[in-house]
């Protein structure tokens, strides 16, 4: 009976004991006891293993840390198949290693630096998959990565509670051995009670609560394990390549193609400039003739209108001046014309050359006596001044021949009236003008148009316009269709946009002027 109590006392004891021990054990922070700036959430994230990348038009290859170990992932970098039978050979600080390919088609290297910080560079030389490739990286392990198995180490005092534990077992052997089973199953209870409180109040590691933000020191999202797949921050996957090599991840690579897009311009019919024109007076004066009615066809060179010039009393006046002034120098010069011509020169040219002759005379019936040189010096003599005499007739002639003209012109344009001709064959699409209109010079008279060679004009922003090509379309107002082809573009930008022309194929029943919406297909590159 006292046994039976006994052991229920024990076991209760025992029990309160646990009951404690499991109330306890870790220390928490509520969500109320922030110390930042603003709540965060709860961190238990370890840091991420050390890796490197590097690549180049052939191969991405990606190293990663694992235990004392560096295990590589070999792709094409094209498809990011992974790349099988190739020869990897590495310098790692200066220590030169080969990696060893295993059965899931990575590649391992001993690494035993994993457990001393800092930057290791690392040099590649890959072969046996065609031609040679050298790569290069650096592999950085940090300090925090070489302390992190230090924080998760057993705690002290759960080895102690363990051993406590031991004991109280072995203890209680050796009591029941002696028979004293009343006494030491109550010890033994009291024992495993306390050494399980113990346990309980072992040093625990401390975990934030929600919201329990340190500011900076707050860790990111909870850590997952390095070959599981994560979401960023910006809400991209990053997939591990062991999770792409599990998935069977392969990629393309895109190509840039121009892709056409249809464009809606803006345009305008207009006459074709080498096969249109327009009739002008050139000295202005009064419209006469029978001039042509309006979309009557013409031809190249056809009198289009007869211009008759006018004048204002001044310039009648300066006119009739000018006339008499000519005609008076004209008078003087024909004059001299003749004196020179009748007479063989000016008076006292010809005294000169008189004495010039007879000198040459003299001297040469002196030939033999006098020096040759002084008869050859008279004859040059003699023909400098008739060279001079027929000069002076020139020079007279000449200004005779310009009077001449000036009063053939004067009076042409107080009497002699202009013919205005047409310059291309076409149709009349604009009279100016009519009977007994006075017009000035440079007015336009009339327009004319071949229908047969009709352009259209477009506007099209300046990187647009440099894509438009090919065969065009456009339509009318009433629903016509017609097409284009591309004539020309110009480099001046008019209010932003730059002027294409297209040449119509068949251009019946268009009229210049005449509005059309233009569809064209403007090539733009496209990745």
């Amino acid at each position: 009976m006292k046994f039976t109590k006994l052991m229920r006392g024990s076991s209760a004891m025992s029990l309160t004991a646990v009951l404690l021990s499991s109330l306890i054990p870790f220390s928490t922070v509520s969500a109320s006891d922030d110390h930042g700036e603003a709540a965060g959430a709860a961190t238990a994230a370890g840091p991420a293993l050390p890796s490197f990348e590097a690549a180049n038009e052939r191969f991405e290859v990606v190293g990663r840390v694992q235990s004392d170990a560096l295990k590589i992932w070999l792709d094409d970098w094209a498809t990011n198949a992974p790349v099988p039978g190739a020869k990897i050979a590495l310098t790692i600080a200066g220590r030169k290693v080969v990696a060893t390919a295993a059965a899931d088609g990575t590649y391992n290297v001993p690494f035993p630096e994993a457990d001393k910080a800092g930057n290791y560079p690392i040099g590649l030389n890959v072969t046996g998959v065609g031609n040679p490739v050298l790569l290069g990286a650096t592999l950085v392990v940090s300090d925090e990565v070489v302390h992190v198995d230090e924080k998760a180490g057993i705690p002290l005092m759960w080895l102690l509670g363990g051993g406590a534990v031991a004991l109280v077992v072995v203890g209680g052997g050796f009591v029941l051995m002696r028979r004293r089973r009343t006494v030491a199953l109550a010890s033994i209870g009291v024992l495993a009670g306390m050494s399980l409180v113990g346990l309980g109040v072992a040093p625990q590691p401390v975990i934030a609560g929600a919201g329990h933000d340190h500011g900076e020191e707050a860790a990111g999202p909870a850590g997952a394990s390095p070959d599981q797949a994560s979401r960023l921050g910006n809400g991209d996957l990053n997939a591990p390549k062991s999770m792409q090599r599990l998935i069977g991840l392969r990629t393309i690579v895109g190509a840039t193609t121009n892709s056409t897009q249809t464009l809606t311009l803006n345009g305008i019919v207009i006459p074709d400039p080498n096969a249109s024109g327009v009739v002008q007076s050139q000295i202005g004066g009064r419209v006469s003739g029978n001039l042509p009615a309006l979309g009557a066809s013409v031809g190249r060179g056809q009198a289009m209108a007869m211009i008759t010039p006018g004048f204002d009393p001044g310039a009648r006046t300066a006119l009739v001046a000018d006339q008499g002034l000519l005609a008076q120098e004209s008078a003087l010069a024909q004059s001299r014309a003749a004196r020179l011509s009748d007479n063989g020169g000016a008076a006292e040219i010809r005294v000169r050359l008189h004495a010039a002759q007879q000198r040459l005379a003299r001297l040469e019936r002196l030939e033999g006596v006098v020096p040759a040189r002084e008869i050859e010096a008279a004859r040059i003599e003699v023909r400098a001044i008739q060279a001079q005499i027929a000069a002076d007739r020139a020079e007279t002639q000449s200004t005779l021949n310009g009077l001449r003209a000036r009063q053939a012109a004067l009076t042409r344009l107080s009497s002699s009236s202009e013919i205005a001709r047409a310059p291309v064959s076409g149709i009349v699409s604009a009279v100016s003008v009519s009977q007994g209109q006075v017009v000035a010079s440079g007015e336009t008279l009339f327009t004319i148009v071949n229908p047969s060679r009709l352009l259209v004009e477009a506007q099209a922003n300046g990187s647009a316009a440099a894509g438009i090509g090919g065969q065009v379309t456009a339509r009318t107002a009433d629903g016509r269709t017609m097409t284009l082809l591309r004539q020309g573009a110009g480099l001046s930008l008019i209010n932003g946009s730059a002027p294409i022309r297209f040449l119509i194929e068949l251009s019946d029943g268009l009229r210049a002027g005449e509005p059309v919406t233009v569809f064209a297909g403007s090539s733009v590159p496209n990745s």
